[in-house]
């Protein structure tokens, strides 16, 4: 287990090792650009998702929720080998 952890980690640092070279080869307005543009794309996601699921909300065709009673379990009752002379 622990040599999987340190593996996982060897491959992240890795990672961030080569997306830190991309990114210090960009020009600081470039930078803008690129975090604009992802929190861009971001908050067009979350908006889409909440105003989706605003919009989806009572929307069920008027249908109501049914509640169902639980039913009562018909349980076999075993004699007792004991008491069953008494």
């Amino acid at each position: 287990m622990k040599e999987l952890l340190k593996c996982i980690k060897n491959w992240r640092n890795r990672q961030d090792e080569r997306l830190r070279c991309k990114l210090d080869g960009l020009s600081p307005k470039m930078r803008l650009v690129v975090v604009f543009t992802l929190l861009t794309v971001f908050a067009i996601c979350a908006f889409y998702m909440v105003g989706t699921a605003l919009y989806r909300i009572g929307k069920n065709d008027g249908q109501q929720i049914e509640i169902e009673h639980i039913k009562q379990l018909d349980l076999h009752h075993k004699q007792d080998s004991i008491n069953s002379y008494k």
